[in-house]
């Protein structure tokens, strides 16, 4: 028997030109999980993602919107994807407040290279009892390794100039410092991997 948590998120146009397409409206909320519903051909999401902040729609008219779907069935659990960590305390102050469903889960962009997290969110998380799922965590792939000074495949510089022109999130602030943490970590890694086989 298989078994997985179905997870979707909502907010970003997909409609170019029509302004209720986009954003974290109740109309544009309502169409999307429809939308998504249907093409996953199944009657529900174990969890609901407002993928960003759209600075606009007030939180009361998220949270009241999200309550509904879940009262309908539609939706299981809610969760915030890339908000300010005022965001997150004043929607979960107003659920509780409310009586409305709260918020289960917070996905926020977190790694070695990326901790500004752990100043306000986390802490936020851990008082408002709501989980965080990293994403990541590899930092667009810079912790992963290929990006190495002097690699073989081509200037670690000239490769992340190509991320930064995709548009590819993590590269678009690189300045440089990035690749200092990267030296430290592959060489921490060395070391640990020394130790590891002298006490085998």
């Amino acid at each position: 028997m298989t078994r997985w948590v179905l997870a979707t998120k909502f907010t970003f146009n997909a409609q170019p030109g029509n302004p209720n397409a986009g954003g974290n409206s109740r109309k544009n909320m309502y169409r999307a999980i429809e939308g998504s519903l249907r093409r996953l051909q199944t009657d529900y999401i174990d969890l609901y993602w407002m993928h960003a902040w759209d600075m606009m729609t007030p939180a009361e008219e998220v949270l009241a919107s999200f309550d509904a779907l879940v009262q309908s069935g539609k939706v299981r659990y809610i969760g915030l994807s890339d908000v300010p960590a005022w965001y997150v305390a004043r929607a979960q102050t107003l659920a509780e407040q409310q009586g409305r469903e709260r918020i289960a889960a917070l996905q926020l962009e977190y790694s070695l290279v990326e901790r500004n997290i752990e100043r306000e969110h986390i802490p936020a998380a851990q008082e408002l009892g709501i989980a965080v799922c990293p994403w990541s965590p590899l930092a667009g792939g810079l912790l992963s390794g290929k990006y190495k000074r002097g690699a073989q495949t081509g200037p670690t510089e000239a490769r992340l100039e190509i991320q930064k022109a995709a548009g590819t999130t993590i590269f678009e602030r690189y300045n440089g410092q990035e690749l200092e943490s990267l030296d430290v970590l592959l060489e921490m890694s060395k070391e640990s991997a020394v130790r590891l086989r002298k006490s085998r």
